[in-house]
């Protein structure tokens, strides 16, 4: 046992400093839930893949276990067609998104939907890499 009170000063805080840190390497770090979640989509497509409905997959428990949160999903495409038409495309893959979280029990009321369509489509650049990461809706959890 150590006597705290025959320690010098400095070993006193170098002690309590290690002791500190022991207890925070021993415990375990906090869970974090992403706000964002994305999800990407196949050419001219709305439809929900295997890999988009895994992305999703923990969003309704976890809403379900914060009431209070309210859902954001912002539908993007890529620059292929006429505005209006990526803009309701956009809508659609934000309403898929919508349908896929209230068929698992999130109540609507808690989700909000909006299009952008191409709006966003120079930010990356026309190659097919930049597009395929523009046809995507984002799901921001607040």
């Amino acid at each position: 046992m150590i006597d705290m009170h025959r320690l010098p000063r400095r070993q006193f805080g170098l002690l309590a400093l290690a002791a500190t840190l022991g207890a925070c390497a021993a415990a375990p770090p906090p869970e974090t839930e992403p706000r964002f979640y994305l999800v990407f989509f196949d050419v001219d497509s709305y439809e929900l893949s295997a890999a988009a409905k895994a992305a999703l997959e923990k969003l309704p428990a976890r809403l379900e276990r914060n009431p209070q949160a309210r859902v954001t999903i912002e539908g993007h495409t890529d620059a292929v067609g006429t505005p209006a038409y990526n803009i309701r495309l956009g809508a659609r893959r934000a309403g898929a998104v919508r349908d896929f979280l209230t068929g698992h029990g999130v109540p609507a009321l808690r989700i909000e939907t909006m299009s952008y369509g191409s709006e966003a489509s120079n930010a990356l650049g026309p190659d097919q890499r930049a597009s395929a990461l523009l046809r995507r809706v984002v799901v921001r959890v607040d």
